[in-house]
């Protein structure tokens, strides 16, 4: 009986942090906007010869600095998925999914500071406190980094 009353208390608490922190990030959902680091690449991969070029380079470029998933996510990202819809809508909806990481993010550093004994209420405020620092927003922002709120998990 116990052991279901907490699986109840983490899941709710978990679908807390994702409403609070998509709640606080509803700009970023809702923008119509490219930063330049997505212009550039919607740039060079959408168009052939010189530009299609610079991509390739750009993508090998990455393999071989050792970011080959990060690769694998530009290359499915860009030429895949936003360049064939041609729409910002794309572009939101893959800043969403960097959103729900950091929901996951503000979970997983609750859940540390309750390790370290910290008060509950103190600790759910810790997390969105910091989950909603301007240089976790500026990751999302963008959609060329939002894989790095990944790497924080």
């Amino acid at each position: 009986m116990k052991n279901n009353r907490n699986i109840v208390l983490h899941s709710s608490l978990l679908l807390l942090f994702i409403v609070v922190i998509i709640l606080t990030y509803v700009p970023v959902t809702m923008g119509h906007y490219f930063s330049t680091e997505d212009f550039f690449m919607i740039w060079t991969s959408e168009w052939e010869g010189v530009n299609q070029q610079s991509f390739v380079w750009h993508l090998r470029n990455m393999v071989w600095e050792g970011r080959p998933l990060e690769t694998l996510y530009r290359y499915l990202i860009f030429d895949k998925y936003i360049n064939p819809l041609k729409s910002v809508e794309a572009a939101n909806s893959v800043r969403l999914i960097g959103v729900i990481g950091i929901g996951l993010l503000a979970y997983a550093l609750y859940h540390i500071f309750k390790v370290n004994k910290f008060n509950p209420a103190l600790a759910f405020l810790l997390s969105i406190l910091i989950c909603t620092l301007p240089p976790l927003q500026t990751i999302v922002v963008r959609v060329y980094t939002v894989i790095f709120v990944y790497g924080m998990l």
